[in-house]
């Protein structure tokens, strides 16, 4: 999944359960102030927590091993995986409506700076106010009151004016911004547009409260609501007004009594298990799916994430394997060599016997193998005691698991596993092959580079390590993976 869908989805994700915690919880509260605060705190909460990486604060530390267990990387066909190829159209799709929505939006801000310039200043009662022309409703916008007062009887003004001080005075244009942009980049969510209305009808539930409580009749406020609702034009919808829309319910919140202290548990309950609730869902193993789903194939750190023993990937079928060995193969030997004769190697065994320390592993070739496990800490220690101390390194190969020995020379096995001696066999000489893995193209982060420099990064520095054969080389690559590619991801710094 591309890193602009995922972060639209967290983000979506946290808008629609905090509109739905209002909804539920909040709405018919008449703590109109603390709503403003939670219905701004869902915004920005859910536009900036996709852009903090948390996880790993939640993860315990990933303990590694010598650097010999994790060089142990057999010659593995990468596990095709179901990939979904219309993330292109979608994202797309999205940006259109994205750019559309924005179109919209900055026509809203063209037609205000349109009223606004055919507009002059102008002073009622000592109240600064822009004198509009056209038979609109009143609304004001920043620090901007429009009205025109030859619309109005002196009585109603009065009320106007109080209502558009206060959206001037507490900022409403900021929550509207906000909103409005808002649903520019979320115009599929239809908790958005929920929310953005919310916003909308809270203010003036505020604004109410406020112009009544400066002392002016209940009922003629609310008459003169309905008489600024008989213009013929409405003012732009990005401004703040008399709002006609919901008058009903804004009235039946003027009559409502005010809500106990005892409600106010409400926030404390609701602002901090929606929060936790949209961190849980995001972080949780199930958020990292999309992203294996979308890849071409399982990567090895996936499969071995926080786990104590770490299984490899499938090793490639023998028909593949029959048509790719020749020129393609890239041997264990190659990336691990000879086991050390200290006490720091790790317990190697092979078919549940162990492996003498100083084995050469040019005996094994990797289509031997039928898998690879690593075992650590505890789970080491618990099967092996303390010869497990630093890690076990458990092989096993396809004579063991299929009864078929015609990948491995039985000849050598008694050497391999400790019992009695054969012939002592010459220490064979690197070739170039074996500098150069066999030729295959060697990428690093992302770059092509050379054997020489894999070898020189420090096994503490290496995140993963994929190997590409067959067609995964050549068509990632094209003809310079026709020997195969390994390719390796550094921590970052």
């Amino acid at each position: 999944m591309p890193d602009s869908m995922l972060y639209l989805l967290k983000a979506n994700l946290a808008i629609l359960l905090f509109y739905l915690g209002y909804r539920l919880l909040l709405r018919k509260l008449t703590f109109y102030t603390l709503n403003r605060f939670y219905l701004l705190f869902a915004l920005l909460f859910s536009f900036t927590y996709p852009l903090v990486e948390l996880a790993g604060l939640f993860e315990a530390p990933i303990q590694q091993l010598p650097g010999e267990a994790v060089y142990l990387i057999p010659n593995w066909e990468q596990v095709p995986a179901a990939e979904f190829n219309g993330w292109p159209l979608l994202v797309g799709v999205v940006a259109l409506g994205a750019v559309w929505f924005a179109v919209r939006f900055a026509i809203r801000l063209l037609s205000l700076w349109r009223v606004h310039g055919q507009s002059r200043a102008a002073t009622w009662r000592w109240i600064h106010y822009r004198q509009v022309f056209a038979p609109i409703r009143p609304f004001s916008f920043w620090r901007n009151i429009y009205v025109n007062v030859h619309s109005h009887a002196d009585g109603e003004l009065t009320e106007i004016f109080k209502h558009e001080q206060v959206h001037v005075k507490e900022l409403h244009t900021l929550d509207v911004l906000l909103a409005e942009l808002s649903s520019v980049l979320c115009w599929f969510n239809p908790g958005m547009w929920l929310l953005r209305n919310a916003i909308r009808e809270n203010l003036e539930f505020i604004t109410d409260r406020n112009v009544l409580r400066s002392g002016i009749d209940r009922q003629a406020y609310q008459y003169s609501l309905l008489g600024a609702g008989r213009q013929l034009e409405t003012h732009p919808t990005i401004a703040q007004g008399f709002n006609f829309k919901n008058l009903k319910t804004r009235i039946m919140m003027m009559n409502k009594k005010r809500s106990s202290c005892l409600h106010l548990g409400r926030y404390l309950l609701s602002v901090p298990v929606i929060a936790v609730l949209v961190l849980f869902i995001t972080m949780s193993r199930a958020a990292y799916l999309p992203e294996i789903l979308d890849s071409p194939a399982v990567p090895a750190r996936v499969a071995g994430m926080a786990q104590p023993t770490v299984e490899t990937a499938m090793p490639q079928t023998d028909a593949i394997a029959d048509t790719t060995k020749a020129k393609q193969k890239i041997s264990i030997d190659q990336i691990i060599g000879e086991l050390p004769e200290t006490g720091d190697a790790p317990l190697v065994i092979l078919d549940g016997l162990e492996l003498k320390k100083g084995f050469d592993m040019k005996t094994l070739d990797a289509d031997a193998i039928a898998s690879i496990s690593v075992l650590k800490d505890a789970a080491a220690t618990a099967l092996y005691g303390n010869r497990g101390a630093r890690g076990v390194v458990l092989i096993t190969t396809k004579t063991k698991a299929s009864k078929d020995a015609a990948h491995i020379d039985t000849a050598a096995l008694p050497e391999i596993r400790g019992g009695s001696k054969g012939p002592e066999e010459k220490p064979k000489t690197p070739s170039a092959a074996d500098h150069d893995f066999d030729g295959a193209l060697i990428v690093i982060d992302g770059e092509a580079s050379t054997s020489a420099a894999l070898r020189k990064l420090a096994p503490d520095d290496i995140e993963a390590i994929t190997v590409l054969k067959g067609a995964s080389a050549t068509d990632k690559y094209g003809d310079k993976g026709k020997k195969g590619a390994i390719e390796v991801t550094t921590k970052s710094p």
